[in-house]
């Protein structure tokens, strides 16, 4: 059955590159001193184009960690990391994944569908990223999905009441009818709180081709056009109608390059500039992360998203609970795809707080926790709140 982790409330902001003079700028003050060596960016995303990252260790299909339900069913053996062994069909042909035609050669990786994957939400605000204990499966084939799933979910509206709360636009969607395309295989398994239970309540029992399936598409040769297929299940509180198969229009969690502008008398606050792309979503302000001195700045953002040059925004920073003051050193947090597990995530180093007039030497810190709201300050939502904090042995998500 799906599991669902609870929902969080959006955060904020965009990539973009770093341009030639900026590097140089980093240079020159890694050379006078100001800044270590190893927080100069390795290299920023090309603009429009989602990044790959640094993918830890993941379960293969078919094992699991941290106690984790196991992938079982067709995608174990059908998907291993290269074209697709055999037809693999869900739901009454809903979804089916058929092995490629000859000379069928994708035009992105693995990695980077694998990559994208993790870091997508699907229209509940669910990260896939959640479910990757149970192992994940990868391949690639032609891909129809159909037509009556469409269009699919593409979030829940007003989730966010902040108003200053920018929704991502998502582009229209695509129908898949053969195309070729990656195929990233998830169990979403879910603990399930039911209302008004009664003792003796019995439950429908699962069909013998109920797998859990959470499945990430995106087309092998543009990376574009993502879609997350949830298979059915029987319904998880006792009625009798299943719940069907569902759709969703995934968005991606991308932390993005920033600078400090300003700091303001309060010592609370302060402002940033970040760079973002036109159709990302965000939030303003943004909480210095919990327990650390560095900052992630988080935009939602269409998978592969092409919506044109990216822009600055001005908003917000204030730390990361009303009776601290602002670090007088902020590290910039890591670049890239935000998948949300222990270990490498961006595939770019973080770029470094650029200070107005009086600057210290800048760090270079990996903050593992997440900011959240202050109690006193409803419409304030941390730059990392879309992602829970790192999960411990065992964490499992809730509905």
């Amino acid at each position: 059955m799906r599991r669902l982790a609870p929902p969080r409330p959006p955060h904020p902001l965009g990539s973009g590159g770093w341009a030639r003079s900026k590097l140089l700028v980093l240079a020159l003050l890694v050379l006078s001193g100001l800044v270590s060596p190893g927080s100069v960016p390795i290299r920023a995303a090309a603009a429009g184009q989602a990044p790959s990252c640094a993918l830890p260790a993941l379960p293969h299909p078919g094992t699991s960690a941290d106690g984790a339900p196991t992938m079982t069913g067709p995608a174990v053996g059908a998907l291993t990391g290269h074209a697709i062994k055999a037809t693999l069909s869900l739901d009454h042909d809903d979804l089916v994944v058929t092995p490629p035609e000859r000379g069928d050669r994708p035009k992105v990786s693995a990695n980077y569908a694998e990559c994208n994957a993790l870091a997508s939400q699907n229209a509940d605000n669910y990260q896939l990223s959640s479910f990757a204990d149970s192992g994940v499966a990868v391949g690639y084939g032609r891909v129809t999905v159909a037509a009556k799933l469409f269009p699919p979910a593409q979030g829940p509206p007003g989730i966010n009441t902040s108003p200053s709360f920018v929704a991502p636009k998502m582009p229209p969607s695509q129908p898949y009818e053969r195309r070729l395309a990656w195929v990233v295989v998830f169990r979403e398994e879910m603990v399930t709180a039911c209302p008004l239970e009664r003792v003796g309540t019995t439950f429908p029992a699962p069909l013998p081709t109920d797998y859990d399936y959470a499945v990430f598409l995106v087309d092998a040769d543009t990376g574009r056009d993502a879609l997350i297929y949830q298979e059915s299940e029987a319904n998880p509180c006792g009625f009798a109608s299943r719940v069907p198969p569902s759709l969703d229009e995934p968005q991606e969690l991308v932390s993005v390059p920033w600078t400090l502008v300003s700091r303001n008398p309060d010592g609370y606050s302060g402002t940033i500039s970040a760079t973002v792309l036109p159709c990302d979503g965000y939030d303003s302000p943004v909480l210095i992360d919990r327990g650390g001195s560095t900052l992630r700045v988080l935009v939602d953002r269409p998978v592969s998203a092409d919506c044109g040059a990216p822009v600055q925004v001005t908003m917000g920073v204030n730390a990361a609970v009303v009776t601290a003051d602002l670090p007088g050193t902020i590290g910039h947090d890591p670049v890239g795809l935000d998948i949300n597990l222990p270990g490498p995530s961006p595939a770019s180093a973080p770029p470094k707080e650029a200070s107005p007039p009086t600057t210290v030497p800048l760090l270079a810190l990996d903050a593992q926790s997440k900011a959240r709201p202050s109690a006193c300050r409803s419409a304030t939502f941390s730059s990392s709140t879309r992602s829970p904090a790192r999960r411990p042995p065992g964490w499992r998500p809730t509905r």
